[in-house]
């Protein structure tokens, strides 16, 4: 007999993949603009010579 509906087990192994996956691209989105940023900042600093 061939189950259509996933059962609460696989159905919580996929939600908690899901929620893995979101967060882990979540942190890479977050220090790819935390990196451009400080590439940002450290292009004015060096355009107004302060470091």
């Amino acid at each position: 007999m061939y189950r259509v509906f996933p059962t609460d087990a696989e159905r919580s192994a996929l939600w908690e993949a899901r929620m893995r996956m979101s967060s882990a691209a979540t942190f890479c989105h977050l220090y790819h603009c935390s990196l451009k940023f400080l590439n940002f900042l450290k292009k004015v600093f060096d355009i107004t010579g302060i470091i």
